[in-house]
């Protein structure tokens, strides 16, 4: 990217359109100032039209790119959230470095052309093909840079843990290509952090869920986290996830999270569409943001976020893809 000035015919702010307005923007693409009139000395581009800003992109799997289209409907009377999952798997085992790389570039060139200027990558296809750790265990993650920085893409990079097939489950074969031990996790996620540098891209951590972690592992993960840093994580996104996890952790998800964890700002809740009323007030009360993304939520019929009384508390959300 390069430093940008420009006059614009009309922008929208919190409060609505106005008209003549003056933006510079730095390196990175952010406005750094914003005025009525004209500053000394900078020389501004007219940009005549109707402008908003660039929206954020709070969760993407840009390997899944490849499936859209194919799963979107349903075979049969028994095709669900479970069934797809099967599918997603048989598409991670045939994915390439060079397959992630095309699909992510174009992912994010799409994202792009649609109004999406930032995207935080929820990234757990971490093994080769025969579920070998590569080389560099952040190799993977190197590759979904490289996308995003061949075409202007600003990334949050938030490598998953996945250790488990579900609440005391071993992961399966199917699922070889995503497991880490949390030593190999904080590996990659080192790695991560040093080679994006160069791009300017922000590393965050996450796990991939309650199910498919070690509950021991996502305390110490939390613990000894970089403040104000994000923190990611499927939650409440199937009714049977919120039942297993009442059998398994004596808790609801998102109510074994909120005793359990000291949820704040930095927590990004990924889906929590079934939620209680308490659980609704719990979480707008700790700051975390619930990432919604309606499209997947739709496909797959997981249900309906409960936006309205969520927002009447003042909670924090945000749209992924």
């Amino acid at each position: 990217m390069k430093a940008f000035a420009g006059k614009f015919q009309w922008i929208w702010d919190r409060t609505g359109w106005e008209e003549n307005v003056y933006l510079r923007c730095d390196l990175n693409g952010r406005i750094v100032s914003k005025s009525a009139k004209p500053e000394d000395g900078v020389n501004y581009e007219t940009v005549n039209g109707w402008f908003l800003p660039g929206i954020p992109n709070s969760h993407s799997h840009s390997f899944q790119f490849a499936m859209a289209g194919l799963a979107e409907f349903s075979d049969s009377e028994t095709d669900d959230f479970w069934s797809w999952r099967e599918a997603m798997y048989g598409l991670a085992l045939k994915m390439t470095p060079e397959d992630l790389y095309e699909v992510t570039r174009y992912l994010y060139s799409r994202l792009l052309a649609h109004g999406f200027t930032s995207v935080a990558e929820f990234h757990y296809l971490h093994h080769d093909p025969q579920g070998s750790p590569y080389p560099k265990l952040s190799h993977l993650s190197e590759v979904i840079a490289e996308a995003a920085a061949s075409v202007g893409m600003d990334l949050c990079l938030v490598p998953v843990l996945y250790q488990k097939g579900g609440f005391g489950i071993e992961p399966s074969q199917r699922q070889r290509r995503f497991t880490l031990s949390l030593d190999q996790y904080q590996a990659l996620v080192s790695e991560a952090e040093t080679s994006l540098k160069k791009h300017g891209f922000r590393v965050g951590r996450g796990v991939h869920s309650l199910r498919a972690v070690e509950p021991e592992n996502l305390k110490e993960l939390v613990k000894n986290r970089v403040r104000s840093s994000p923190f990611h994580l499927h939650i409440a996104e199937q009714p049977a996830e919120v039942a297993d996890c009442q059998r398994a952790w004596g808790k609801r998800p998102v109510e074994w999270l909120l005793s359990h964890l000291e949820v704040d700002a930095d927590f990004h809740l990924v889906h929590g569409t079934h939620l209680t009323v308490s659980e609704i007030q719990g979480v707008a009360r700790s700051g975390a943001t619930v990432s919604i993304c309606p499209s997947t939520e739709a496909n797959l019929g997981d249900g309906i976020f409960p936006l309205v009384s969520y927002r009447k508390l003042g909670g924090r959300w945000s749209i992924g893809t």
